[in-house]
């Protein structure tokens, strides 16, 4: 693709075309500028943006939601639940091939590539592995058997059964209709059984599905993506997918923007090029400027109800706490919703000595309570939310509260929340 264009993107998803094109529309390299390098390309353990926007091009899932975020089959013909919603089946498609691979150095046959319900019945028990530890085996926790699989009693999740080589079934421990929708997640892809186990580890650096795109390698800041030419889908003109050649995806950390933009399709721009760049040039007709907000929000909720205390006091207390963490100075001081856009891009920690930094300036306007006052706040144990927490407590401090914090893991803090 050689128009001389400019995205911005902190948050995208690449697509595969569907309008209805010729034939002489097929072809062309798509070149895509990243901040972030992807640290695993195996689909059960992805969790930045760049990780996910690959595996979206690699790895194919049962069911998507569309543009209306309504269910659509996607390997499937179709599935049904019974009237409960304790037990899903599904009929899959017939005609997807895992990508090319090789076992002891052969390359696999393409109808020993051929995806049937045996395969995804494994690639679901190898996401809810114990041993894998992936932070979403919690998709089939409510699946039958799921709870032996997990305590190594049982070698399979009971509740996933085989029916054929084309029908697959899911039974729930209780009715539960969201239950489907966990089967359009990122991380619920079929992949090939004896090309991970060959492979171990080397698997998240050479990933294998079903999708438009197959890996070719990663190497000088370069992961290079080609065209599946087994690609199963089609537009419904009947066009083979994908149009595209390749997809290739740069982690270079050029700053200078005038100098190589016009190298990409595509190109994510720091929170520096932003404000130095895109507001003085997005009037530019020369440029197709999108801009795309991914804000990282964070929540904090103090109970300050008390039998003890009169709710006239209660009242009080409520507003002077909301007044001290509204502060102007302390919310810019925080600036939660901004850490992702630091200059380095590394960690996204650098926001939380800017709160120590300004801890002081912030004693004007101060309120101070007449007598001390303690507040019980619930905390997921992420290193992001223990420093936070942290920061939260020294800053109450100053107006006599002491803030008593206890740290869950994801899984409790959730169930907590619920409660």
């Amino acid at each position: 693709m050689t128009n001389k264009k400019i995205y911005l993107l902190i948050l995208f998803i690449i697509v595969s075309i569907t309008f209805n094109v010729n034939a002489e529309n097929y072809g062309g390299n798509l070149k895509i500028k990243m901040n972030k390098r992807p640290l695993t390309l195996n689909p059960i353990f992805s969790a930045n943006q760049t990780e996910k926007n690959i595996n979206k091009q690699v790895f194919d899932k049962l069911l998507i939601l569309n543009s209306q975020g309504e269910l659509s089959n996607n390997l499937t013909e179709f599935w049904e639940s019974n009237a409960e919603s304790t037990v899903f089946k599904f009929k899959l498609k017939e005609n997807v091939y895992f990508h090319p691979y090789k076992l002891n150095g052969k390359e696999i046959k393409i109808e020993q590539r051929k995806v049937t319900a045996a395969d995804w019945k494994w690639s679901f028990e190898y996401l809810a592995d114990p041993k894998n530890k992936s932070p979403y085996a919690g998709i089939f926790k409510k699946v039958v058997g799921y709870d032996d699989y997990q305590e190594q009693k049982s070698n399979e999740i009971t509740g996933i059964k085989v029916i054929d080589d084309y029908q697959l079934q899911i039974s729930l421990k209780d009715s539960y209709a969201p239950f489907i929708y966990n089967l359009a997640k990122e991380a619920a892809v079929v992949i090939p059984k004896k090309a991970v186990l060959e492979s171990g580890q080397k698997f998240s650096l050479n990933p294998i599905g079903t999708g438009p795109f197959k890996f070719k390698n990663f190497a000088n800041n370069r992961i290079k993506l080609t065209k599946n030419q087994n690609y199963w889908k089609k537009t419904e003109q009947q066009n083979k997918l994908p149009y595209l050649e390749q997809i290739e995806y740069y982690f270079d950390n050029s700053k200078n923007l005038n100098k190589n933009y016009q190298e990409f399709d595509l190109y994510q721009l720091s929170y520096d090029q932003l404000i130095n760049y895109y507001h003085n040039n997005q009037r530019d007709e020369n440029y197709n400027l999108k801009t795309i907000i991914n804000n990282n929000l964070y929540f904090v909720a103090f109970d300050c109800r008390d039998n003890d205390i009169k709710e006239s006091k209660y009242k009080v207390i409520k507003y002077q706490i909301k007044s001290s963490l509204n502060n102007d100075k302390f919310n810019q001081a925080i600036k939660l919703n901004n850490y992702i856009h630091n200059e380095n891009m590394s960690d996204g920690f650098n926001f939380l000595n800017k709160i120590s930094a300004k801890t002081e300036a912030n004693s004007e306007n101060e309120v101070n309570f007449s007598d001390n006052l303690k507040l019980k706040m619930i905390s997921n144990n992420s290193n992001l939310s223990l420093q936070i927490s942290e920061l939260l407590k020294t800053e109450l401090k100053k107006f006599n509260v002491k803030l008593e914090v206890k740290n869950y893991n994801w899984n409790k803090y959730l169930e907590l929340l619920k409660s």
